[in-house]
């Protein structure tokens, strides 16, 4: 938290972040770290202070708490909206590229008061609305870089940017039921899956957005020469048909807890999670696309076997020398490096190949604490003295 660099220390109720690069420090009250070192409200909190959420950090706004913001908060990991974020900043929630705000179901986004405080949204990220957003009187969302994908509802009172004729992408789940009051006549949302499947449903070519969740409790049936894209997570707890023409182009994250019966093509190029079975049939098969494709675990796969992945010797070294501390990966092309050296990030969102090295340059004799991440997943954690 804090600008940039930063450290935390906790009481039961307040966060203090201290900011590295000008040596000054904020406390928080109703904010509290988890043991993972992320946050959460334990009642209401207003920000009149910036403050940039980092990548592989998450704020979680809790059920029956208010988080009201009064300044500018920038947002590079994740902010899950479980009760109310109201922002009522003079400057902007400004939600960047690799960013996600997630509105879940029964919770609120309030943009400005309707009153006489107008909020300002800039989405070149990831807006996801489960619950209710409003864009209250006066107030501004631009999403013209971004993408905004709903489920619940989006109450517009104030201004939504256009550009070149356009407004950004717009998704709009085909389950459930979606509202969007006062959309502008000339906003055209694209079909979205996303949600959760309690009908038996037969789907043609569709994208599950990113950072969405597509939950299959029921039957779904992918029809001939139709495609799924899915940049979200699916995640299936009943059974999926694949017919004879019909993909999945999977992109993210497959969780399978149930049953697919493939008839036709799953073209892999992140992760399937087979916690029970795939049938390919007849000619059904899977195919993992490299560099990334991979099925783990493989659970039950009858029919056609998918390739084996042959997985590229991996290594990862921390060394010390001319007062720089290096990092030195192997193995890991096309996956994300985030490197924590001190209070310094690093993010590499996709190794060029399989052999990179990050540094940064410290004062030497001084011991720094340097935490690696693969595709956000703590891989190593030690201290290192910076060396001549």
């Amino acid at each position: 938290m804090g600008n940039l660099e930063e450290s935390t220390t906790i009481d039961s109720q307040t966060a203090t972040t201290c900011s590295e690069s000008s040596q000054t420090c904020i406390s928080i009250q109703n904010l509290i770290t988890t043991t993972d070192g992320n946050y959460e409200t334990t009642g209401d909190v207003s920000l009149d202070v910036d403050w940039i959420i980092q990548p592989l950090e998450t704020l979680t706004v809790k059920e029956g708490g208010k988080f009201i913001i009064a300044s500018t908060l920038t947002v590079i990991g994740k902010i899950i909206v479980e009760g109310t974020l109201d922002n009522l900043s003079k400057n902007l929630l400004n939600i960047t590229g690799s960013g996600v705000v997630i509105v879940e179901t029964g919770a609120t986004l309030n943009n400005g008061n309707d009153v006489n405080l107008f909020g300002s949204i800039v989405n070149t990220g990831s807006l996801v609305v489960y619950g209710t957003m409003n864009n209250n009187l006066g107030s501004l969302l631009n999403n013209i870089s971004g993408e905004v994908s709903y489920s619940g509802t989006i109450k517009n009172n104030g201004f939504i940017s256009k550009e070149n004729d356009s407004y950004g992408t717009f998704y709009e789940s085909v389950l459930g039921i979606s509202t969007f009051v006062r959309k502008p006549e000339d906003l055209k949302p694209t079909d979205g899956l996303f949600g959760t499947l309690t009908n038996a449903r037969l789907i043609n070519s569709i994208s599950v957005p990113k950072n969405t969740e597509l939950i299959n409790s029921a039957i779904l049936v992918i029809n001939n020469n139709s495609v799924i894209n899915n940049y979200g997570t699916i995640t299936n707890n009943n059974k999926i048909n694949i017919a004879r023409f019909g993909k999945i182009a999977n992109n993210s994250i497959i969780n399978n807890n149930s049953v697919i019966n493939n008839y036709g093509v799953i073209d892999n190029y992140q992760n399937i999670s087979n916690n029970d079975t795939i049938n390919n049939i007849i000619i059904g098969k899977i195919n993992n696309i490299e560099p990334n494709g991979t099925i783990n675990p493989r659970g039950t796969i009858n029919g056609n076997q998918p390739k084996e992945e042959v997985p590229p010797v991996k290594g990862i070294n921390v060394r010390s020398r001319q007062s720089i501390v290096a990092v030195d990966v192997w193995g890991y092309k096309g996956q994300k490096l985030s490197v924590k050296i001190s209070r310094t990030w690093v993010v590499v969102p996709a190794l060029a190949s399989n052999s990179e090295s990050v540094y940064r340059i410290f004062k030497s004799g001084r011991v720094v604490h340097v935490n690696i991440f693969i595709d956000d997943v703590l891989v190593k954690s030690l201290y290192i003295t910076v060396r001549d």
